[in-house]
């Protein structure tokens, strides 16, 4: 049976274009064109990186939260926020 865990994504509109997604639980950052596919690419680092905390069995690595900045600014104004699944 494999682990399965919930992550909170903040997705919004990066500066230059395109998007950011960034996993609050992780401080995990990705790009892509469309919010779909920085959400997709995100999800995929964050599932790395859960395989690899796994691999080498320090757990104590595994949740590293993002900024207090990234949760305020998810929290208190309107962008999308996912959970994603690894």
């Amino acid at each position: 049976m494999k682990n399965r865990f919930l992550f909170h994504a903040l997705v919004e509109p990066a500066e230059e274009g395109g998007y950011i997604a960034i996993c609050l639980d992780l401080d995990i950052v990705t790009e892509g064109r469309t919010e779909k596919e920085a959400l997709k690419n995100l999800k995929e680092a964050v599932e790395m990186y859960v395989e690899s905390v796994f691999e080498e069995g320090d757990y104590s690595s595994l949740f590293r939260p993002a900024p207090k900045e990234y949760w305020d600014r998810a929290f208190r104004s309107k962008p999308r926020i996912d959970l994603i699944s690894a």
